[in-house]
């Protein structure tokens, strides 16, 4: 079995001149006819657009009022970002003494409710203030202070009393206003 290359083939050595011979008479032929008029048309237009872009002639002036005009939205822009909203003077009420107990909460944005809610309501130790811990067993609460001797059981304890403490709190703020 003799190996063959293909560059020693007789079609290889005949192919390739026909090939050539028939590209050269079909692009004689072609070359008086249009071919793709319309994407030379097309680059055509972004050429000449590009090219009249980039020779436009330009004063001085318009450069001076193009950088005033920006400088002047930056501003506006700005300004208008850095204004405070006027929060409600109610924000600044975060703690109170309410059946025996001091509490403090956080008011938070609610932008489903669109209104502000309270969070975080924490009962507080009564003799140093302090944020007592929850401490929940199967048959009791604990409510401890970390820093002191404090420590109460269910009976008496905040927690039961978190919504009403809420609604003592709204009561309030209304009657004040």
């Amino acid at each position: 079995m003799k190996n063959k290359h293909w560059y020693s083939s007789a079609w290889t050595m005949i192919g390739g001149p026909t090939f050539g011979f028939l590209l050269t008479i079909s692009r004689d032929y072609l070359k008086d006819k249009p071919i793709l008029t319309t994407l030379v048309s097309i680059f055509s237009a972004i050429w000449n657009f590009l090219y009249s872009l980039l020779n436009f002639d330009l004063k001085v002036w318009w450069i001076l009022i193009a950088i005033l005009l920006f400088v002047g939205v930056i501003y506006l822009i700005q300004r208008f970002q850095n204004e405070e909203i006027n929060e409600p003077e109610f924000l600044k009420y975060k703690e109170d003494k309410f059946k025996s107990w001091t509490w403090t909460w956080e008011w938070n944005w609610n932008e489903r409710n669109q209104r502000w809610m309270i969070v975080e309501l924490q009962p507080n130790c009564p003799t140093c203030g302090t944020t007592l811990m929850e401490n929940s067993t199967i048959y009791d609460t604990i409510y401890e202070c970390p820093r002191g001797d404090f420590k109460t059981g269910r009976h008496g304890s905040p927690t039961e009393d978190k919504r009403n403490i809420e609604a003592l709190i709204i009561d309030k703020i209304k009657k004040q206003k």
